[in-house]
């Protein structure tokens, strides 16, 4: 457990158990569960309205005596009683699992391995949302310009987010591209409690979800930041890694600082998978987040003048989408859009890097063809990737 975890008061963290638990079971068969409390509560309404309707012709007829007041206020009492735990209990479980937002931004040639997992959680809400995108991964002119896609999506998304009841939960399932995933939650505003659902890997049955409130208890591995002295003169590449699979290729070109978001062991990344289940040698997606989020920060604070921040990762998508989300200034909580600090943790700063870091921020793809890290333009206040890379190319 981390001192911030230690310091947290102990009602926060029973009540936050709590929640987790009420989500877990009204998670468990939502189908069958809806059908079950709108039978319960409707025949308890039945019985009250029963007994109420026999208790007032006893009145009428016998008078307020000793039997009546007995048997009938302590059943009218229990039915009641049941009709409003059933009623609360389906109303919980619109607000828990209300509507699934599937988001997924993948070339229409791109298998999907989460069809069975997609059908799951289809029959867990009380509806499912598809946003659906086919986007064009071909550079064009030595860039992926993704930046109408990230546009169509967003307005979309919000636009059903809107029109939606906003007395059930959100829940958001990304199936799309780091660099795409950062840039969408970068723009999107989500209610509050929005919960975000990860599919798992590949073809795998380990999917989770968390939102931005689960505080971690202890059980989960610790993220951390690792550094190394790379061969250029300019830049700062990041490298996010919450995966099986450590390994990535190498960049094109030079950089004069690396920076290793993950579970470091020996001073490099060691495989770590992301879950919300403790003991079982995970990262919890929150921490996760926060540590990319914070490096990220502390990389445009300290970048040189006009210094490129490249952006690579293999972590899972929902980390991707929420860490775009915490990147973004309008994102945070009430106390922090309160002062001028604009993400880096100095109030005074009035660092370019920091106001304005799509400026600085160069994302990249990986090529399964060709092997090789291809810039992306996500969104309009980004600066042109090809600028950015003409400035790492220009000082090696």
């Amino acid at each position: 457990m981390t001192k911030q975890q230690a310091d947290r008061p102990w009602r926060a963290r029973a009540g936050e158990w709590v929640l987790r638990r009420l989500r877990w079971a009204a998670a468990r068969g939502t189908e069958t569960q809806r059908l079950l409390s709108t039978l319960v509560a409707g025949g308890a309404g039945v019985v009250a309205v029963a007994i109420a309707g026999l208790a007032v012709e006893h009145v009428f007829e016998d008078g307020w005596t000793g039997p009546v007041r007995g048997p009938y206020p302590f059943w009218l009492t229990v039915s009641l009683l049941v009709w409003l735990l059933a009623f609360e209990w389906r109303l919980y479980l619109s607000r828990a699992v209300g509507t699934l937002y599937h988001v997924r931004m993948m070339p229409a040639s791109l298998r999907n391995w989460h069809l069975e997992t997609q059908e799951i959680a289809r029959r867990k809400y009380l509806r499912i949302v598809r946003v659906l995108r086919g986007v064009n991964l071909a550079a064009e002119a030595g860039v992926i310009d993704l930046r109408t896609d990230i546009a169509a999506v967003e307005d979309k998304l919000l636009d059903l987010v809107n029109a939606d009841d906003d007395q059930t939960g959100y829940t958001i399932a990304p199936d799309i591209l780091a660099p795409a995933a950062i840039a969408l939650g970068y723009r999107v505003t989500v209610p509050p409690g929005t919960v975000f659902h990860d599919f798992g890997d590949q073809g795998r049955d380990n999917g989770f979800e968390w939102n931005l409130e689960d505080r971690p208890t202890s059980g989960f591995r610790d993220v951390t930041t690792g550094s190394a002295a790379g061969g250029g003169p300019v830049g700062i590449h990041i490298h996010a890694a919450f995966s099986r699979v450590t390994e990535y290729a190498p960049l094109q070109q030079q950089v004069r600082l690396r920076l290793h978001v993950g579970v470091i062991e020996n001073g490099d990344l060691a495989p770590a998978q992301v879950g919300i289940t403790r003991g079982r040698g995970l990262v919890h997606p929150l921490e996760s987040t926060e540590e990319w989020v914070r490096t990220i920060r502390q990389a445009l604070h300290e970048a040189r003048k006009d210094e490129p921040v490249v952006i690579t990762a293999r972590v899972p998508k929902t980390v991707s989408l929420a860490a775009g989300y915490l990147l973004s200034p309008s994102h945070r909580s009430a106390e922090q859009l309160r002062s001028f600090d604009p993400g880096c943790g100095d109030e005074c700063c009035q660092n370019p890097a920091c106001r304005n870091p799509w400026h600085y921020l160069l994302p990249l793809n990986y090529n399964q063809g060709t092997k090789l890290w291809e810039p992306v333009w996500l969104l309009p206040e980004q600066r042109d990737p090809r600028e950015l890379l003409a400035l790492l190319e220009a000082a090696q």
